[in-house]
């Protein structure tokens, strides 16, 4: 019981570290708006869509894998890397390419969302902040 208990403080412990670390390094700023007040941003005309930067394809383990990072992509900044397997986003487990696209169309722009993992046989959770697609 007392190893259970440790193990779990250090693996919220190690969470939390990660999540402040990601944070204090990934510094999302929105996009600046031009000094003159008749031209406003694309994002102003055009439907606001979340965006991550990444696209997936289901392999022969039933995870996501990851097969393309856009540059500059929430995604990149994360530091996701192609290859890796998606598990699950929030705990809610993704099986396939249709579950994974109406999750992402129902997230919320500029919220941080933590995407568990499988790389090179270990599992790793990473927070990545929800993009804009404008």
């Amino acid at each position: 019981m007392k190893t259970s208990l440790i193990f779990v403080v250090i693996f919220v412990a190690n969470f939390l570290a990660a999540k402040c670390d990601y944070q204090k390094n990934h510094k999302f700023q929105s996009p600046k708006k031009e000094n003159n007040s008749s031209i406003s941003s694309s994002c102003e005309y055009s439907k606001n869509e979340p965006y991550l930067g990444l696209k997936c394809k289901q392999n022969f383990r039933q995870f996501l894998e990851i097969t393309e990072i856009s540059p500059n992509s929430p995604a990149d900044l994360a530091e996701f890397e192609q290859g890796d397997q998606i598990i699950s986003i929030n705990n809610k487990l993704i099986n396939n390419e249709q579950q994974f696209s109406k999750f992402i169309n129902n997230l919320q722009i500029d919220k941080v969302i933590f995407i568990k993992i499988l790389r090179d046989e270990q599992i790793q959770v990473l927070p990545l902040r929800v993009g804009c697609r404008c």
